[in-house]
């Protein structure tokens, strides 16, 4: 299922301090888009990429996971989302540097469910012209 960027669900996140108090990335913020998107490492940009190409979606951690790390059936699950959530602390710098909140959202499962990462659309575009 793919959210507009005015669906509520958006506003549903689990947050974190990485998104309080800051402004949410608007249609102006490319140069701080290019920026974020060039001081990222490796995982993290990998992890940036799977959400920039599925603007709107929200993803399971588990499958970020086979997308970041390859699949693993015989692999314990929680071991690799928390592999997910670790390459996000390689945004830190950049986002500090950017003032703004991440620029994805992330929504804490339940009941032993994945956690999900989505990004809206309108700041996925902004990463995609930045990752050009």
């Amino acid at each position: 299922m793919t959210f507009d960027d005015d669906h509520p669900i958006w506003d549903n996140f689990s947050g974190g301090d990485g998104h309080r108090g800051h402004a949410d990335w608007s249609a102006t913020d490319g140069p701080r888009a290019a920026a974020f998107y060039e001081a990222m490492d490796d995982r993290a940009r990998s992890f940036l990429d799977l959400l920039i190409d599925r603007p709107g979606e929200l993803l399971d951690a588990g499958w970020i996971a086979d997308e970041m790390f390859g699949s693993d059936p015989a692999a314990d699950k929680t071991g690799r989302r928390r592999r997910v959530a670790r390459s996000i602390r390689g945004m830190s710098a950049a986002h500090t540097t950017s003032g703004l909140r991440y620029p994805f959202k992330w929504f804490k499962g339940r009941n032993g469910a994945a956690t999900q990462y989505g990004m809206r659309p309108h700041v996925a575009a902004l990463f995609r012209a930045a990752r050009r």
